[in-house]
């Protein structure tokens, strides 16, 4: 048999209690141009039909793996999530936000073209005008390239990397010394390594305002 190539980029969604809107996270992800991808479920212990939903989604995909795990928060909730990728690239997205169908496919040739060990996108929080002008601001990445120990990483142009908007190489990502706290860790490592991160702020994550703080 031949060897089975590995996913370009995998997605780890940390689900609890989301039957109400898990469906139309999962169907933005299985709709996205990159098809090379893997997506990765934690039922963080839901007492809904969170599970049930989750499950059928992956009879029906194959590229959909669930993990089942008793509640210890969403921290742990992607930690599991890490343990599993197959994927070159990392994501993070929250079961109750959604992405346009290019997002992972810009973000990757991004990244590739620039290098880059991780990438701060854009989001638009719904509904928009019940979000604070500092959550829009901080939604909105200004576009640059930075090197690793570029203090603007961290400080200026909104490019703080919460976990919902960024992406990250796997290699990063798994690293255990900083994997208990994603993202803040990781970018900690990145900020005091050689690596190269950007910020790209036309690709879209579609967060519900109600958990966006």
């Amino acid at each position: 048999m031949g060897e089975v190539s590995c996913p370009k980029a995998t997605i780890v969604v940390p689900v609890y209690n989301s039957v109400r809107s898990i469906q139309r996270c999962l169907d933005s992800l299985l709709a996205q141009s990159e098809r090379s991808i893997q997506v990765v479920c934690v039922n963080d212990g839901s007492t809904d039909d969170s599970l049930n939903v989750l499950h059928q989604i992956a009879q029906a995909d194959d590229r959909v793996l669930v993990i089942d795990q008793e509640n210890a928060g969403v921290s742990c909730a992607r930690n599991a999530g890490i343990n599993a990728v197959e994927g070159e690239t990392v994501f993070f997205v929250d079961a109750d936000d959604y992405i346009d169908a290019q997002t992972v496919e810009r973000v990757l040739h991004s990244m590739e073209s620039a290098d880059a060990e991780v990438a701060v996108f854009g989001g638009v929080c719904e509904p928009a005008d019940a979000a604070p002008k500092r959550v829009q601001q901080l939604m909105s990445p200004k576009a640059g390239t930075f090197g690793a120990r570029d203090p603007q990483l961290l400080f200026h142009s909104n490019a703080q990397p919460y976990a919902c908007r960024a992406a990250f190489s796997r290699q990063l990502a798994q690293s255990r010394k900083h994997s208990l706290s994603p993202p803040f860790g990781l970018w900690a490592r990145t900020s005091s390594s050689q690596s190269r991160a950007m910020r790209l702020p036309q690709e879209r994550l579609h967060a519900d305002n109600s958990t966006t703080t």
